[in-house]
């Protein structure tokens, strides 16, 4: 599902670079002796960068890739990437070729020298994007960087201890607002371009902020209960729909070890997943598991095993070892292979970006795409990372 907005007259990365891709040529669309509904059906399935080529090449090719029906139609057939924001640049790697893509973060976020990004949702290609400027000042604004559109959203009365969620309903994008005042809670519409408070109660608090999922458009966190003596993790959403928060399901494991490295994930569009490396008195396993749910719209949701691998060669992946090591960012593929992006150890204070394919006890494919760096380094670090999927989806007016 998605929200019934009007899709404006959209431009993509610029002039399309001189490729020998057939969607290029002049009247394309025109010449083309297919009947149109194929043609349609071929660029849906097109990498995002062939239909940004393909768009200026007939004026029906135009209309059609800023046809709403069109957009999210190739949104739900994309394949899932990989992106990385540093301080000045952001990464998108392509899993299927390893190819990396560099733009530049949008000059909005450094308006000021002690701008400081602190996170970044990601829902339909779209980036909820928080950071401050000077001590205090919250700022906050959705992002495509496919479509290069930043829209700015009012936060004149926030704290930067604020957490932020994006998703939708039926009628449009909206934005959760927890205030670090208690039971403070605000969404923002697009359509009304208003801050709207409403009741909630919060016996629970996040386990970290950078655990946090925006699937269908809905949002997830991994949260931990309040105040009871044996305190439990679990899965908490909160549905833009009802605007309510409603837990999923229990972590039926130890959660938050002090050496463990962990991220969080969506899994074939209707669950949801966990990956962890454990650490034990013996580094050298580098013991790899992920944990799945059911579909999380079933009447009953828990979490099962789904993969684990122990092998020596496994990369260290906890951020203790490197100060600037990034939080590792994972989807299970449709192989059912583990596609990684990490910061990995490679020595004594130090590590380097990397690519992982992980398989059922092996590692398929390992490709360093960065150079090593120290924790003492004055360098261009990652400030996060995410699975993201590149869209036509216009930011919200």
């Amino acid at each position: 599902m998605e929200p019934s907005h009007e899709v404006k007259d959209v431009d993509g990365f610029g002039s399309p670079p001189q490729t020998n891709n057939p969607f290029q040529k002049k009247g394309f669309m025109a010449d083309c002796w297919l009947p149109f509904e194929i043609v349609e059906e071929i660029i849906s399935r097109a990498p995002i960068e062939s239909v940004i080529r393909c768009k200026p090449t007939s004026k029906q090719c135009y209309a059609l890739c800023n046809d709403k029906r069109f957009i999210y139609n190739h949104l739900n057939l994309s394949e899932e990437r990989f992106m990385r924001i540093y301080s000045d640049n952001v990464e998108i790697i392509n899993p299927a070729t390893l190819d990396i893509l560099s733009l530049p973060v949008p000059a909005e976020f450094n308006c000021v020298p002690c701008t400081r990004l602190l996170s970044v949702i990601h829902c339909n290609g779209l980036l909820l994007c928080k950071w401050i400027t000077g001590l205090r000042n919250v700022n906050v604004a959705v992002w495509n960087p496919v479509l290069g559109q930043v829209k700015f959203v009012d936060t004149s009365s926030h704290s930067a201890l604020d957490i932020y969620g994006f998703g939708y309903d039926k009628d449009s994008y909206k934005i959760l607002r927890i205030s670090v005042r208690p039971d403070e809670f605000e969404i923002y519409d697009f359509k009304s371009k208003l801050w709207r408070a409403f009741s909630a109660t919060m016996d629970w608090y996040l386990y970290t902020p950078d655990l946090k999922v925006s699937m269908n458009g809905i949002m997830y966190w991994l949260a931990t209960t309040k105040g009871a003596r044996i305190r439990e993790t679990f899965i908490q959403s909160f549905d833009f729909s009802k605007e309510t928060f409603k837990p999923i399901c229990l972590v039926p494991f130890e959660w938050s070890r002090i050496d463990d490295a962990e991220a969080f994930s969506a899994f074939r569009g209707d669950r949801l997943s966990l990956f962890r490396q454990l650490f034990g008195d013996k580094d050298e396993t580098r013991e790899i598991e992920v944990w799945v749910t059911n579909k999380v719209t079933d009447g009953v949701v828990t979490l099962s095993k789904y993969f684990n691998v122990a092998r020596p060669d496994l990369p260290i992946l906890n951020p203790r070892f490197c100060r600037l090591m990034c939080v590792p960012t994972f989807f299970i593929h449709k192989t059912n292979s583990i596609m990684l992006w990490c910061d990995k150890i490679v020595g004594e204070g130090y590590a380097c970006t990397s690519f992982y394919e992980i398989g059922r006890g092996e590692i398929k494919k390992q490709v360093e795409t960065g150079q090593p760096f120290s924790a003492e380094d004055e360098r261009n670090h990652c400030v996060c990372s995410f699975v993201y999927v590149p869209s036509l989806v216009p930011v919200p007016e």
